[in-house]
C-alpha cells in the first residue's frame, strides 16, 4: 500500500493502491508517458538531497504538501547568488545565507508533513502577475472519450506566487481575453488553446491507469514565457468556484451536464 509520504512505485510486482491526493503518484504516472513527459516539471519527494539537487539544477524550485490543495503552504525557493537564498510564502519573503540554512528554515516551517519539491515554471504574466489555467477534462459514464469542458485563467494577486483566488486575491478571466492581455499576446489564442487541450486530454488518458472509473479531472496548467505547456498538478475532485465566478456560465453548465451523465 502506498502512503502519502512514500514514493510511488509503479510496477507489476508492487501494484499501486491509489491515493487521489498524492501529487507524486499522479506525477509519476503522467511522467512515465512519452507523450506527456515534456509537459511535466521535475517533481521529487522533499529531502535534503533533492532540495539541493533541484535547486542547483534549476535555480528556483517550488515546495508544497504532497496532499495539499487550494495553494496552501506553497513555498518558492530561489538562489540569489553568492550563496544567498530567498524563500517566498504567500506575500512574504525571507532571505537566508547558505543552502543548508535555507533547507533548515523550510523544514522548520513545514514540520513533519510530507512535501514534494518541483522545478519552478516561470509562468507568463498579466500586468506583471503570473497566471495559469484550471482545465476541466471529463467523460460520460458510457463513453471512454475525454473532452475539455472548461478552461478558466487564474491570475495571481499582487505579490503572491500562487494563483489560487481565495489565497491571493487574484482574478479569473476567460482564456482568450487573458491571452490578449498577457505577455503572450503575440501568440494566437486559438493555437495556444489547441496545445493546452492536447496535453490535458493525453494526461487524463494516462491517469486512467490509476483511476479507471474516474470521469473528471481538474488540471492546473501553466504556459511559460515561451508558451510551453506545463502540468503543475492534477486534481480528481476540482472545485467549480472558478467557473461560478465567470460572468458567462456556459462552461459551468457544460461541466455540470457531464457530471450528471
Amino acid at each position: 500500500m502506498t502512503s502519502i509520504g512514500n514514493k510511488a512505485h509503479l510496477s507489476a510486482e508492487s501494484p499501486v493502491i491509489p491515493n487521489s491526493k498524492n501529487k507524486l503518484l499522479k506525477y509519476e504516472v503522467m511522467n512515465n508517458s512519452m507523450e506527456v513527459k515534456p509537459s511535466m516539471p521535475e517533481t521529487r519527494m522533499l529531502t535534503d538531497a533533492t532540495f539541493k539537487q533541484l535547486l542547483a539544477k534549476y535555480g528556483k524550485i517550488i515546495s508544497k504538501p504532497i496532499d495539499g490543495y487550494r495553494g496552501q503552504s506553497v513555498y518558492l525557493i530561489s538562489s540569489m547568488g553568492n550563496d544567498g537564498y530567498e524563500i517566498h510564502i504567500e506575500n512574504k519573503k525571507y532571505n537566508l545565507q547558505g543552502r543548508q540554512k535555507a533547507f533548515e528554515f523550510l523544514t522548520e516551517q513545514i514540520g513533519s508533513h510530507p512535501y514534494v519539491v518541483q522545478r519552478y515554471v516561470q509562468r507568463a504574466s498579466i500586468d506583471e502577475r503570473p497566471f495559469d489555467m484550471r482545465v476541466i477534462v471529463q467523460r460520460k459514464k458510457r463513453n471512454p472519450q475525454w473532452v475539455v469542458t472548461g478552461i478558466a485563467v487564474k491570475v495571481a494577486g499582487s505579490g503572491y506566487i500562487v494563483s489560487n483566488i481565495e489565497r491571493s486575491g487574484g482574478t479569473i478571466l476567460p482564456f482568450e481575453m487573458a491571452i490578449q492581455r498577457s505577455s503572450l499576446n503575440a501568440h494566437t489564442p486559438k493555437d495556444l488553446l489547441k496545445k493546452l487541450e492536447r496535453v490535458a486530454l493525453r494526461a487524463a488518458d494516462k491517469l486512467k491507469k490509476l483511476f479507471p472509473k474516474h470521469r473528471i479531472y481538474g488540471f492546473d496548467i501553466a504556459l511559460d514565457t515561451k508558451a510551453h505547456v506545463w502540468i503543475i498538478e492534477a486534481n480528481l475532485y476540482p472545485y467549480m468556484t472558478h467557473f461560478e465566478m465567470m460572468e458567462d456560465k456556459t462552461m459551468l453548465h457544460r461541466i455540470l451536464r457531464y457530471k450528471e451523465g
